[in-house]
């Protein structure tokens, strides 16, 4: 059965169906069982957007579980870095700078993302390496640093040939459990579950004072999103905070997001529709920090938002949300 790959550019899906199968000789030299020994350090790294981030969290707690001797890293994004970084969930967290999927990066943006996380790998000294995301551009980075490294991945965008163990592809399973199948034997659902470990910075005496002003059943509202293609317009939002607040009048409402979310979240408050319900609408945009959110969640009865990493992050809490798909 022909391996599918992860690319819709019809140019890059042949690109990597003709560098896997020219380079598959190569493939003798890396495939081999994982050693029996115990490694001393164990990297894990998920360099991609926040929620993918949030449910690798079983996998790591997993990872923690398989190796209890070792020490465990995690090479990350910025984002990933303030989810994690106080959680104990892995003993240590590492940013790289790395060109994600969807960005317009350069070719030699893509080469300078290479070797900036291969001078991480050379750095960790790891005994096994793990790569949860399925990107070629960590299987070259990792092979360069280490070449005769015990390397688990998916050759989801190519280089399958440089990895030593690569499960069999299960399409039916959830992103969050897909991780496990790099540990054979290990149960999802042993490691599932809330977790509100992650995220749980307190938050700033001002934005609680500030948060308890607005009413009895407070609403989080994620006017934010990942891309352009999963924003609600503003004129919805307007219409949705007018129906809730006329509706209910114990409802209050706290816009939360970036700093591209308070472009709408702003013009949302100075709305002259929305000027009866001022006092029950909060702006928090860019005021929340994302390793806070979770706390944040901790407080509101409901998350209203747009397909993106606050829902992940809500499941951590098990708060009731309502999902937008545009």
């Amino acid at each position: 059965m022909p391996r599918k790959y992860a690319y819709k550019n019809p140019g890059l899906l042949r690109m990597a169906r003709f560098a896997d199968a020219a380079s598959a000789p190569l493939a003798r030299f890396f495939k081999r069982p994982e050693p029996d020994r115990e490694p001393k350090v164990v990297l894990a790294i998920r360099l991609d957007h926040i929620g993918d981030q949030v449910l690798s969290v079983p996998a790591l707690k997993a990872l923690k579980a398989h190796y209890p001797y070792a020490r465990i890293v995690l090479a990350t994004t910025r984002h990933g870095y303030e989810l994690l970084t106080g959680a104990g969930i892995v003993d240590e967290t590492i940013v790289v700078p790395f060109s994600g999927y969807g960005t317009k990066t350069s070719l030699a943006g893509q080469i300078l993302s290479v070797f900036r996380l291969s001078r991480v790998i050379r750095r960790v000294k790891p005994g096994r390496v793990f790569d949860l995301r399925g990107d070629a551009r960590v299987i070259l980075a990792a092979r360069i640093a280490a070449p005769r490294v015990w390397l688990a991945g998916f050759g989801d965008t190519g280089g399958s040939f440089l990895l030593s163990f690569e499960p069999a592809r299960d399409l039916s399973l959830a992103a969050w459990k897909r991780p496990f199948a790099l540990l054979p034997g290990a149960r999802p659902e042993s490691f599932g579950g809330p977790d509100r470990s992650i995220a749980a910075e307190p938050l700033d005496p001002e934005i609680l004072r500030r948060f308890k002003k607005v009413g009895r059943f407070v609403v989080a509202l994620h006017v934010g999103a990942g891309t352009a293609a999963k924003l609600w317009p503003k004129d919805r939002w307007k219409g949705l905070i007018h129906s809730m607040a006329r509706k209910y009048p114990d409802a209050g409402f706290v816009l939360i997001g970036d700093e591209s979310a308070r472009l709408i979240a702003d013009l949302l408050v100075r709305d002259e529709e929305l000027r009866p319900y001022a006092a029950r609408i909060q702006n928090l945009c860019t005021e929340v920090r994302l390793g806070q959110i979770g706390t944040l969640f901790e407080e509101v009865r409901m998350l209203i938002t747009t397909d993106s990493a606050p829902a992940h992050l809500a499941a951590t809490r098990s708060l009731k949300t309502l999902g937008l798909f545009s």
